[in-house]
């Protein structure tokens, strides 16, 4: 798959948005490995170095975007965009009415649906090292300032208590707003179709359903517990041997621990790595009970 063609919001040569990764590793076969982009995703990337390729998924599974660097050597509107100075591929893009536009060192190209990336930004007179292709859009940031007038108590140092519907006093069910007021100043993206706030000064990320908060994600803190257990900054398999130890009921897989079935999970930004640190603590409303197989370990 050298030259693999865009398929704008459809797919990537012959891999389709929205499949699920069974069926993605049918067509490329297993990943060389796979490792979690960010401390608050939810779903672990495949990366087939070979073919220069990674393949992010969203909540569900399912295919959401495609990264190509060289090998790989994409084709978007006839172009081959990796392959050519990039001034080449904006005055390409511009003549074929497609609007662009850069922020710092990536290039988004909305009505494609893709992003390309160089160090330089609009200085480079060398190709784009990367190209990404989203199932459901390229995601633009803003900066906010809540409130902050019911902002979070003490700090970094206190622990952060995770029970299955709340990270600390910050809870699933809340409104925007509500969260906003709570927490204060944050960045917000929309992630693969999902709005997302991330408040850096907390290390707390959320994500949203109609306005209403659906996932929160610990992140970058010095302290984390669950069940009275620490867990970020902790070697993931020491974590996994004191919550034995503790006797609480939970599931392990692919360096990520699932406990009060699947409403809370813990995990680290690699899978083969137990002494990779624990990176990220999340709680997600209606994932209770999705997660069979339930045993104490």
């Amino acid at each position: 798959m050298t030259n693999p063609v865009v398929r704008p919001f459809a797919g990537f040569g012959p891999l389709d948005f929205g499949m699920s990764r069974a069926a993605s590793h049918a067509i490329l076969g297993p990943p060389a490995h796979r490792y979690r982009r960010s401390a608050w995703v939810g779903q672990l990337a495949d990366v087939y170095t070979e073919l220069g390729l990674t393949l992010d998924y969203g909540d569900d599974g399912n295919l959401e975007a495609v990264e190509a660097i060289s090998p790989a050597r994409p084709i978007v509107e006839a172009m081959d965009v990796l392959g050519r100075p990039s001034s080449a591929v904006v005055e390409g893009l511009a003549e074929k009415s497609c609007a662009s536009d850069w922020e710092l060192g990536l290039l988004s190209v909305p009505r494609l649906g893709i992003a390309l990336f160089t160090p330089s930004g609009q200085a480079s007179s060398g190709p784009f090292l990367s190209m990404s292709a989203f199932w459901r859009g390229v995601s633009g940031h803003e900066v906010f300032a809540g409130s902050g007038q019911e902002r979070l108590a003490g700090s970094l140092e206190d622990p952060l208590v995770v029970e299955p519907d709340r990270l600390g006093p910050a809870r699933l069910g809340m409104t925007v707003d509500q969260l906003r007021r709570l927490l204060g100043e944050g960045m917000s993206t929309v992630y693969f179709g999902r709005p997302t706030d991330i408040f850096f000064g907390v290390g707390i990320v959320a994500q949203y359903d109609a306005g209403v908060v659906c996932r929160l994600v610990a992140v970058s803190r010095s302290k984390a517990t669950v069940d009275g257990l620490p867990t970020l900054g902790v070697p993931f398999g020491e974590f996994v041997t004191a919550a034995a130890g503790a006797g609480l009921q939970f599931e392990v897989s692919e360096g990520e621990v699932q406990l009060h079935q699947g409403r809370v999970r813990v995990w680290s930004s690699r899978p083969e790595s137990p002494e990779l640190r624990v990176s990220g603590v999340s709680v997600m409303a209606g994932s209770a009970g999705t997660t069979p197989g339930w045993a104490r370990r």
